[in-house]
């Protein structure tokens, strides 16, 4: 809603969660293929198994991350969702881009 501040932190776009990890990554290529930076993140799901979300982009405010997401649903025709992601996360995310552009 309009009224409430902007969250600060760091967001991604989630495309995919996959609870095979060699799917996981082929959707990743796939999508590196078109031009996208993704890359693949484990996480524990609320049931205790891991899944694999394929992810996209790193942003500094919640705001950036719905305009892409909603970029992507139409652009893609993907169910692009915006995640909080740890500093941790952004960072790998920020490394792998740069490991993948050389």
């Amino acid at each position: 809603t309009g009224s409430q501040p902007p969250r600060i932190g760091y967001y991604a776009i989630q495309l995919y969660s996959m609870s095979v990890q060699s799917n996981a990554e082929n959707a990743a290529a796939a999508w590196n293929r078109k031009g996208y930076k993704t890359y693949v993140h484990p996480e524990l799901a609320t049931d205790g198994t891991v899944v694999f979300a394929v992810r996209t982009g790193v942003y500094t405010s919640i705001r950036q991350a719905v305009a892409k997401a909603a970029v992507l649903r139409k652009r893609e025709r993907v169910d692009a969702i915006p995640v909080s992601i740890s500093l941790e996360e952004a960072g790998q995310s920020v490394t792998l881009k740069s490991a993948s552009a050389s």
